[in-house]
């Protein structure tokens, strides 16, 4: 790990810690509870979409994302930053829709987020479909033919727009800002304006680097002078900012689901 202080190691040993126990957390069933928050979300949104589902499987999508960071830098002591990236903005991309679903106190509103992020889905797997239409390869590969499936999508995202009463989802900006207000007031991380700018950062950034874009690496800076390995932002900073917003919607599931914490923080 390149001009690691002791500091630097105490704060990646806390990170990996924390990291490892959500992959054992996963072990244990993360059921919806009988008279739960979740349990009426998931009755209120069906058949058309499952709150639970939606965040569930962004949570895991971040966690196994972190877990494959941390793990490679414990094991090798190096940063990789060409593989991190992709997989930082994976764990941004993705608890920040769960957090945005599972933030309101407003039922109300939790379900006009879960039907918007299912609408955005939707809209995206459609848009896949109607290229794979149109390669014989994919559509063979494919148990039910490319139409057919753009078909009933068709059917799905005018319910899920019905149910959004034509109100179109939010856009990214305004998901963020909702995750940087939750984790600064959850945490002694910097206030909720620094935080938009870390998260939008990384975003934007990370995702250059997962079209093989090259723009973003006028935001590097060399942090190991042997090797030359140059990194975007405070690359720990921004790790524990990410994992701070996991371990948020983590504990904010449980609460929705009626659950505690399966396992001591």
């Amino acid at each position: 790990m390149p001009h690691a202080t002791q500091a630097d190691l105490q704060l990646l040993v806390s990170i990996v810690n924390q990291v490892r126990r959500w992959t054992d957390d996963k072990q244990q069933p993360m059921e919806v509870w009988p008279g739960s928050e979740m349990e009426a979300d998931e009755a209120a949104c069906a058949p058309d979409c499952s709150p639970a589902h939606l965040v569930l499987w962004t949570i895991n999508s971040a966690t196994d994302s972190l877990h494959a960071i941390t793990e490679m830098i414990w094991t090798r002591g190096k940063y990789i930053p060409t593989a991190f990236y992709p997989l930082m903005r994976t764990a941004l991309v993705s608890v920040t829709r769960a957090l945005w679903i599972l933030l309101p106190d407003d039922p109300g509103e939790r379900r006009k987020r879960a039907f918007g992020e299912a609408l955005k889905e939707a809209t995206s797997e459609r848009q896949a479909l109607v290229e794979f239409n149109t390669l014989p390869s994919v559509s063979r590969m494919l148990e039910t033919p490319p139409g057919e499936l753009i078909a009933d999508l068709d059917i799905r995202i005018k319910k899920l727009s019905a149910r959004l009463e034509g109100e179109k989802p939010k856009g990214d900006t305004r998901m963020i800002k909702a995750l940087a207000e939750q984790v600064s007031l959850q945490s002694d991380l910097p206030d909720a304006d620094e935080l938009v700018g870390r998260y939008m950062l990384m975003w934007h950034a990370f995702s250059g680097t997962v079209h093989g874009f090259t723009w973003q690496d006028q935001f590097a800076a060399v942090v190991d002078e042997d090797p030359g390995t140059e990194i975007i932002g405070d690359f720990l900073q921004n790790l524990l900012h990410v994992a701070s917003a996991v371990e948020e919607a983590l504990d904010l599931y449980m609460r929705r689901a009626g659950q505690a914490r399966l396992l001591p923080s």
